[in-house]
């Protein structure tokens, strides 16, 4: 079973933060937030993201910064790697005082042959190297490339935020993260605009205008998304028949489901379960 609360990241105790170089495959992470501030660099092939109210298409040597709290989601179809950086925010606020009203420039295209932009990623490649070597002392010039990156995104990437626009912003955050929430908790259930903007104390316009602005999902393509997602988790893990799993995950309208399937996965759940077979024998 999922976790109902915000994303929970494990840093490495010794570095103090968390980086890995990650492989996935047609892979789904629904609308969520942590703390950290997350770094991704694209080394091959491509991914949808979605931060707030911005979709973004990242290709190689494409770069996206996540800020802390931010809503934001991703959709892989087919394999990719990239870089995975995600640094504690007190981690930065011992350093920088200030860090609670920084935001920092979100998407950084290869395409646009910026200088500072290259620079970053070649900075995000020692840091690579440094992890994948860990020759003797790694952690001092991790530690150092890390914190160059950190000041050049300061220097050259930054706003500061005024204290009545990082207030407003965080009420509407708030908000969003109370019916992600509230949709973790009762997504079985069948959910209508009016239980949750009652649940929010605001009219079912705001909510869904708010909603599609911090996800770039309608509530209902949440909710729908979500469900599959599990679905599809318990569909590959267990043995469990189809008509089952979708009354477990709150599915009750079949062709909105298969369509939503089918263009997440490239199958039917039947035709996932027997490629997982075949693979299964031949292995």
């Amino acid at each position: 079973m999922p976790s109902f609360k915000h994303e929970n990241i494990v840093d490495d105790n010794h570095l103090q933060v968390f980086f890995d170089t990650a492989v996935d495959e047609n892979f789904i992470c629904t609308a969520h937030w942590h703390s950290h501030l997350e770094i991704l660099l694209i080394l091959s092939g491509s991914m949808v993201a979605y931060s707030n109210s911005q979709k973004y298409i990242l290709g190689p040597s494409d770069m996206l910064i996540i800020n802390p709290n931010d809503i934001h989601s991703t959709y892989i179809d087919k394999t990719i790697t990239y870089i995975l950086l995600q640094i504690p925010a007190d981690y930065i606020s011992r350093i920088l005082p200030d860090y609670a009203l920084v935001h920092f420039q979100e998407y950084f295209p290869a395409s646009a042959g910026n200088p500072h932009h290259a620079h970053l990623s070649a900075l995000l490649l020692t840091i690579k190297q440094d992890y994948d070597s860990k020759e003797k002392g790694y952690e001092l010039h991790f530690t150092s490339t890390l914190f160059q990156l950190l000041f050049e995104l300061y220097k050259y990437f930054s706003i500061e935020l005024s204290s009545i626009e990082n207030a407003k912003n965080s009420r509407d955050i708030n908000r969003i993260e109370e019916a992600i929430r509230y949709v973790r908790l009762h997504y079985t259930e069948s959910i209508s605009l009016s239980d949750i903007s009652d649940f929010l104390g605001i009219s079912r316009e705001y909510f869904c205008r708010l909603f599609k602005d911090y996800t770039g999902q309608t509530f209902l393509e949440y909710i729908n998304t979500f469900r599959i997602v599990h679905f599809y988790t318990d569909l590959v893990q267990t043995s469990e028949s189809i008509t089952y799993l979708m009354e477990k995950h709150g599915i009750t309208n079949y062709k909105v489901f298969m369509k939503l399937f089918k263009g997440a996965y490239h199958g039917t759940p039947l035709q996932i379960r027997k490629s997982l077979t075949i693979q299964g024998k031949s292995s």
